[in-house]
């Protein structure tokens, strides 16, 4: 068991959780171009922008969206500020003038870029309603691809004037996807298809913005650790009334997964925790009974494993340097003996085995610091409670129970 837990212990450090920071340029209203690093925001650019400077940074630096007028990541996003003539509509795409005219007006807007061919740009808009609109740049003229919903005669009514300007200007010449084309809907996928399949047919060059979105290699984060633990063991039977307790130390080893609600700067997580604690053996005197006390000793042989969920929180000291907290709870499976032995003939009087079926959920505390890659954490549980199987209780009842509290330190290794 010990070779395993090594094992696992070297091989876990071969694993990488790193929050993802783009390399790629924006360029303000007054033409300044920046190239950083960018957080990643995913399919939609939001009000502020997230970035650094280079990877190696720990500081960020946020710009508003409103004073951007492109911004582009390499084969992942692209945002362009274009002026456009567009009818923009009420929630659910639905006219304010319901009417099957298109009553445009002029907007400048910054638009996403979903595929770019050698003449072709396909760009879309997601106003504050949740209303998409899609756009073409054909040969540098760009034209909103016109789509809504009116009520006529008490009856909805879709105008997909998008239709016939896609049939008159990008037609695809196969039969087959004409066929395929009656089945266009107004969404960014589909016209997305449509245009590759489009630039194929043109044997086109085809690029393709999905977004910057985070891998869920950058919300997780795995440390390696070992430990060395101090704890008190209370062996309590109350038949006859009595018990015995022992402090020991205990090195282990284990493993944190750990979860980020946020990537960007070190806030909260949740961990879930795997340890285990070598053998420990222990040996004592004790007067068993109260009224002719026996002299006995007393022999613990056992190993542990711990599970544990824990909610952690950061808080930055400075540059690199965080203190955190955690909160959880946990089980803990007990493997071993624990023998009462009359001294004089040797013979046990209770020969005992942890059952592990009816252990009691604890809860734990702890606090830690962490800087850049490395953790020193501080962990304590005050009351774990379990019950033996009696193999052989020949002077005393089957009823026997522990209680064992838990004080550990570890040291920690990962790469973000």
């Amino acid at each position: 068991m010990k070779k395993i837990s090594l094992f696992l212990l070297f091989i876990s450090t071969q694993f990488f959780a790193q929050t993802t920071f783009k390399k790629g340029y924006f360029i303000t209203k007054d033409n300044q171009k920046n190239e950083v690093y960018f957080r990643a925001f995913g399919e939609e650019i939001p009000e502020k922008i997230v970035y650094k400077d280079s990877l190696e940074s720990d500081i960020f630096i946020s710009t508003l969206t409103s004073d951007i007028i492109e911004l582009v990541i390499p084969n992942t996003s692209k945002f362009i500020r274009k002026k456009i003539s567009v009818e923009l509509l009420k929630k659910g795409m639905k006219s304010k003038n319901n009417s099957k005219k298109f009553i445009l007006e002029e907007k400048e807007l910054l638009l996403k870029v979903l595929l770019e061919t050698n003449n072709i740009k396909v760009l879309s808009y997601l106003d504050q309603e949740n209303n998409r609109y899609i756009f073409i740049e054909d040969k540098n003229i760009l034209k909103f691809l016109e789509y809504k919903i009116i009520n006529f005669e008490n009856k909805k009514l879709i105008i997909k004037s998008y239709k016939n300007y896609l049939l008159k200007n990008n037609e695809i010449i196969s039969s087959q996807e004409k066929i395929d084309f009656g089945k266009l809907k107004y969404t960014e996928n589909d016209i997305v298809d449509y245009f590759t399949k489009y630039a194929e047919s043109n044997s086109d060059s085809i690029k393709v913005f999905k977004g910057h979105f985070r891998k869920l290699t950058d919300l997780l984060n795995i440390t390696p650790k070992i430990g060395y633990s101090t704890f008190n063991h209370k062996t309590i039977n109350e038949n006859p009334s009595y018990n015995t307790d022992f402090t020991e130390s205990q090195i282990n080893v284990g493993l944190d997964f750990e979860y980020f609600f946020n990537t960007v700067i070190k806030k909260s997580s949740i961990l879930f925790s795997i340890q285990y604690h070598f053998d420990t053996k222990n040996e004592g005197d004790f007067a068993f009974g109260t009224r002719a006390p026996i002299n006995t000793t007393t022999y613990y042989d056992f190993s542990t494993y711990n599970l544990d969920l824990k909610y952690r929180h950061y808080f930055k000291l400075k540059q690199h340097h965080y203190l955190f907290l955690n909160l959880g709870f946990g089980y803990q499976k007990t493997n071993g003996t624990t023998d009462y032995v009359f001294n004089e003939n040797n013979v046990k009087i209770a020969d005992l085995d942890f059952n592990n079926e009816a252990n009691d959920i604890y809860f734990s505390l702890g606090t830690g610091y962490n800087f850049k890659k490395l953790f020193l954490g501080f962990d304590f549980i005050p009351k774990i409670k379990g019950n033996y199987d009696a193999i052989n209780p020949s002077a005393t009842s089957s009823d026997w129970t522990y209680e064992r509290s838990l004080l550990n330190i570890s040291i920690g290794y990962s790469i973000f």
